[in-house]
């Protein structure tokens, strides 16, 4: 496997979400996601002592605005609509899926953090940041 993707400050590829619609994922190194899930932590006092909780919603809500970069349909199909409308990205809009949509949400959970689909040198795209 090539790994030279790794090198690149930023990758994503345009995959297949469901018969309709595609989203174009970065990559999530284990780094950057190591710092969403700190990002989510708050710390909570009980009888004086801190404990740390991860805020699971704002993980989630961290790694959609950090992984979805844009979605679209497939050709000849509708893609995300809502009430008849077309559902256009924007990070509000990923920030809802991720929320409420359980399907969408496991999806960017497990296509984000697999280097493996972004090795196609035809899917690849560099993400300025």
């Amino acid at each position: 496997m090539d790994l030279s993707g790794l090198r690149r400050e930023s990758i994503a590829a345009w995959i297949p979400f469901d018969d309709d619609t595609e989203v174009l994922v970065a990559y999530v190194s284990r780094e950057e996601l190591r710092q969403l899930r700190k990002e989510a932590v708050s710390i909570r006092f009980v009888r004086h002592h801190g404990a740390e909780e991860i805020d699971e919603k704002e993980a989630d809500r961290l790694l959609g605005r950090k992984a979805v970069k844009n979605w679209r349909p497939l050709p000849g199909r509708t893609g995300f609509t809502m009430g008849g409308s077309t559902f256009p990205y924007s990070g509000e809009n990923c920030d809802f899926l991720m929320e409420r949509y359980n399907e969408f949400a496991n999806f960017v959970n497990m296509k984000a953090i697999e280097f493996s689909n972004f090795v196609e040198e035809h899917k690849e795209e560099e993400i300025q940041k």
